[in-house]
């Protein structure tokens, strides 16, 4: 006497169940039983379209997404389902370029390269470029030309056909100096406790990226922070490839104070230093108050808790023989601004004197009532043509 007839029961394994595009998965429905012994046949569906029998297909999934693939068994009178989600990942590229060169006098031919940016899925990339002074290009390889003086930051993005992108900066230094310094910088203070401690801990390593030897002697960098408060200060080089005796610090109070700066930290070398060749030199230093109270570097220019490891870093500024060689100092906040019966007239004060002399208004006494640093305050009368006479304050940095 035959049994009775009862449905068979799916089951597979999915080897393996996530993974990069493309994806190539094993199937095995060995698994899959019928009570009554009945033979069976099965029947994939991939969930991306596409369709296969036997017990133990294969299928390569090309395109990123998530796919339920399920198994139907049938003994020719039932049937029964099984299904598996199986996740197909699309991983960002890693962008990837070398620029050339990076530092040099204006007008200055650089040209990148991201040839070596990589997509594991080996999907089709885009690179777009930010030079950093507001152009832009596009392709693997690019080329610009920087006309002025500064410290530039060029931005790859790579992106892959389904979005997915990363990015990668280098900095490009333009400068009429012969130094071909620039400046990498990271901080053993990188937590929210030791940003807020008693002492600031950077270390540098200071890098010729010419051929040329650079005398060091000539050479200073800046430190710019906020020092909260008024006590005295001490600095200590912990170690230099120089020789910690030939590095000398000097704290100098901002007398316009800048976007996250009252105060900076200068580090310079004695003739004993000798010359940098090409490569680089490395400080550790930290330094504190006297009275040993706290700091909050989370509001310091020159701090970037994320920089564990030597990066380069343009919130530190170089100089040689005093002419700024690297990076970007911070902005001071003395105002720049023309007011006329203490209303606003004009953002630049040297085209507001251009305006009024235009207009025909003749300065008749200047008086300097304040001087702090590069910013000055004068208090001017002036006269219209009509005969009428009003005040104008004038506040710039020269």
């Amino acid at each position: 006497i035959d049994p009775t007839p009862m449905p068979p029961d799916a089951l597979f394994v999915a080897t393996p169940i996530t993974g990069d595009y493309p994806l190539l998965v094993d199937f095995d429905a060995s698994g899959s039983t019928d009570p009554n012994a009945d033979p069976l046949t099965y029947t994939w569906n991939f969930g991306d379209g596409t369709m296969a029998s036997g017990i133990n297909p294969n299928h390569t999934f090309t395109t990123p997404g998530t796919y339920t693939v399920e198994l139907t068994v049938s003994d020719g009178m039932f049937t029964d389902t099984y299904s598996i989600d199986i996740d197909v990942i699309n991983t960002a590229p890693v962008a990837d370029f070398v620029a050339t060169p990076q530092y040099g006098q204006p007008p200055l031919l650089v040209n990148v390269d991201a040839s070596n940016s990589t997509d594991i899925n080996g999907g089709i990339l885009t690179y777009t470029w930010d030079f950093g002074d507001g152009t832009s290009a596009t392709g693997m390889t690019a080329s610009h030309t920087y006309n002025v003086e500064g410290t530039f930051t060029i931005t790859l993005t790579v992106r892959d056909e389904y979005g997915a992108s990363t990015t990668m900066t280098q900095t490009v230094v333009v400068s009429l100096s012969t130094c071909n310094l620039v400046i990498h910088y990271r901080t053993s203070d990188n937590s929210s406790s030791s940003a807020m401690d008693n002492q600031v801990r950077p270390e540098f390593q200071i890098e010729n990226i010419g051929t040329d030897p650079i005398d060091l002697s000539q050479v200073t960098f800046r430190y710019w922070f906020t020092k909260e408060g008024t006590s005295a200060q001490q600095a200590h080089i912990d170690y230099a490839d120089v020789g910690a005796a030939n590095v000398t610090t000097t704290f100098v109070d901002m007398p316009i104070p800048g976007t996250n700066a009252d105060a900076y930290l200068e580090f310079g070398f004695t003739a004993a230093a000798g010359s940098l060749a090409a490569g680089s030199s490395s400080i550790q230093s930290r330094f504190h108050k006297t009275d040993w109270t706290n700091y909050d570097e989370t509001n310091d220019y020159s701090y970037d808790m994320s920089k564990s490891s030597f990066t380069p870093w343009n919130h530190i500024t170089a100089y040689c023989n005093g002419i700024l060689s690297y990076g970007i100092e911070p902005i001071d906040n003395c105002p720049d601004y023309l007011t006329v019966n203490d209303n606003p007239v004009l953002d630049n004060t040297y085209q507001a004197e251009i305006e009024l002399n235009s207009a025909g208004l003749v300065p008749n006494l200047s008086n300097v009532i304040m001087n702090a640093g590069n910013c000055i305050l004068l208090e001017a009368e002036f006269e219209v043509e009509l005969g009428a006479a009003f005040e104008a304050f004038i506040s710039g940095c020269q």
